[in-house]
């Protein structure tokens, strides 16, 4: 597989400044590589977070999501349990206790960040993606509006993929126009709006948060 890393000029200046987070965001994949690196208003809450996210990797939000990491000496799970995702059943099936977790909502990434410097934000506990946040610079006066990627590089998964087995099979036959379940293939990638890594689009999709919340 290609490593297809682009990186973006630095954040054009707009006439309002804010405390911000520079995050490295990476799949946690065995054989691939997909990792943003991007910067994050310090006053968003974790479910803001979580559609940010979702925009970085082209997800669609069809399935429930937390982030872990340690806090103070306590581990904390951070979620929504009023997502609207079709798989609330994995969340049964792994006994999760909605009586010990914060609501995404109500917690601030100021709130756990810089004092905590990494995290794990898990997305689709099916195809079990990963995604681990580091914490790489606190910006005092953040010139930008909305979350902006500096840089990145790698594909990442389209929804109900398979896991990274199922997203290496999906490539490797999109990829190859002999395979008799390439063209097949192709459309069901289009079906699920999979796009090759491309960091403007990235950043217009970062701009749209919003609106993906409101769709989602």
């Amino acid at each position: 597989m290609s490593d297809n890393k682009q990186k973006a000029d630095a954040p054009k200046p707009v006439p309002s400044k804010k405390r911000a987070f520079r995050f490295m965001a990476k799949l946690d994949f065995w054989e691939l590589t997909c990792w943003r690196e991007i910067i994050v208003p310090s006053d968003y809450t974790f479910l803001d977070f979580h559609f940010v996210l979702q925009a970085a990797f082209n997800w669609l939000g069809y399935h429930l999501f937390d982030f872990r990491l340690k806090s103070n000496g306590e581990v904390l799970k951070i979620t929504e349990t009023d997502t609207g995702a079709i798989d609330s059943i994995w969340a049964d099936i792994f006994g999760s206790d909605r009586s010990e977790e914060v609501a995404a909502s109500e917690i601030l990434l100021s709130d756990i960040f810089p004092r905590t410097r990494t995290a794990v934000y898990s997305y689709d506990y099916g195809d079990s993606w990963e995604v681990k946040i580091k914490l790489l610079e606190t910006i005092k006066d953040a010139a930008l509006s909305e979350p902006t990627c500096l840089q990145g590089s790698g594909d990442a998964p389209p929804e109900d993929v398979g896991g990274e087995g199922g997203f290496i099979n999906f490539l490797e036959i999109i990829n190859d126009q002999t395979n008799p379940d390439h063209q097949e293939t192709v459309e069901w990638g289009e079906e699920q709006l999979f796009e090759r890594f491309d960091l403007d689009r990235v950043n217009q999709k970062l701009s749209e948060w919003r609106l993906i919340e409101t769709l989602i």
